[in-house]
């Protein structure tokens, strides 16, 4: 919860409620997902742990060097529309 990742939270609650003995079904309807996406991360939280229930991807390195993403914000607010 102190994630603030709403995905984070989703996989974590329908794993909890699938350890605490609630039928996959209810766990899937309760948090909106599949019985296959409860199977999956109560899997993936058996084997890693709470770890395993974070996000792992972090994105692409930028294009630009910081100097050329300077000069195309630059650029764009000098733009009236």
């Amino acid at each position: 919860m102190s994630t603030g990742e709403a995905r984070e939270v989703k996989r974590a609650m329908a794993v909890r409620m699938s350890l605490l003995g609630f039928v996959r079904a209810e766990a899937a309807l309760a948090c909106c997902v599949s019985v296959q996406f409860v199977d999956k991360w109560k899997a993936i939280y058996l084997a890693s742990g709470v770890e395993g229930l974070k996000l792992a991807y972090k994105g692409s390195p930028g294009y630009l060097k910081p100097r050329e993403r300077e000069n195309v914000i630059n650029w764009i607010q000098e733009k009236k529309t």
